[in-house]
């Protein structure tokens, strides 16, 4: 009977969720410092990556298979791209969360209103988020194709083309803009992910084969770019916070991290 009760307990073990929660109360730099929380920060320590035969791309110690290329786009490149997925990449045929609402305003970034809603957009085939399953709709843009295209070959991985891209849009003022934990194992596919971040930067958390592993934090800053290629292909990823200047906070994080520094100030102040 206990063998029965300790395989129950096991089973539901969720380390990638406990990892999630906690950064999940963090939103600032200064509630980062104060958390105490480990992460992996390839611009300030080499500890939990390998340098590899190519400079400027680092190997994760302990995921084979994921690579992280730090500032691998300059500041204009990130400026062309940010401007790309802001103007030309939301607008049909690509889809985004407020196609299914209904027809929406041309150009979207023009109604301040429908466009502080946005929070992904697809290009390429479009996956279809009731069957779960992709449709072949555009070609992807050419500068998509291209970014790949370099990064891969910058981490010595073979080239595939890329048929497909979601991007996902957080709100640094709208905490609830994030992305849970999940596996991209849809459509069967073994290529490449090629993750891009711009703007603010994030915490994302690189998980194991199941959610039973605890996650590695990641920072990732603007311009960075992730490879989750071979065998991390499949394992359990998402974002669970970005890191905000405290002027974009919700008012209600503001003060709650005013009183919280007040009441810290006071009992210091305690003999």
């Amino acid at each position: 009977m206990s063998n029965l009760s300790e395989t129950s307990t096991s089973q539901e073990v969720d380390l990638y969720r406990e990892s999630e929660c906690r950064f999940r109360d963090i939103h600032d730099w200064e509630s980062l410092t104060e958390s105490g929380l480990e992460i992996a920060d390839v611009h300030r320590s080499s500890r939990h990556f390998v340098g590899c035969r190519n400079a400027g791309v680092f190997a994760f110690r302990a995921v084979p298979d994921a690579y992280l290329l730090p500032a691998a786009l300059d500041d204009w490149q990130q400026v062309g791209l940010a401007y790309e997925a802001l103007s030309e990449f939301i607008e049909p045929p690509n889809k985004t969360n407020l196609s299914a609402h209904g027809e929406v305003p041309a150009p979207l970034w023009s109604h301040g209103h429908e466009f502080r809603k946005l929070r992904w957009a697809t290009l390429g085939w479009q996956y279809d988020w009731g069957s779960r399953s992709y449709t072949a709709v555009s070609a992807m843009p050419d500068s998509v194709s291209r970014l790949s295209a370099a990064v891969l070959r910058a981490a010595g991985i073979a080239e595939v083309p890329m048929t497909a891209a979601i991007v996902n849009f957080y709100h640094g003022h709208r905490i609830s803009d994030r992305l849970g934990g999940h596996v991209d194992d849809v459509d069967g596919d073994s290529s490449p992910l090629v993750s891009v971040s711009l703007g603010l930067p994030c915490i994302f958390l690189l998980g194991g084969k199941s959610r039973a592993e605890a996650p590695l934090p990641v920072l990732l800053r603007t311009g960075d770019i992730l490879i989750l290629a071979g065998s991390a292909r499949l394992r359990v990823h998402g974002v669970p916070t970005l890191i905000v200047p405290r002027e974009l906070l919700p008012k209600q994080i503001r003060k709650r991290r005013k009183i919280c520094s007040s009441e810290q100030s006071r009992s210091e102040r305690v003999p």
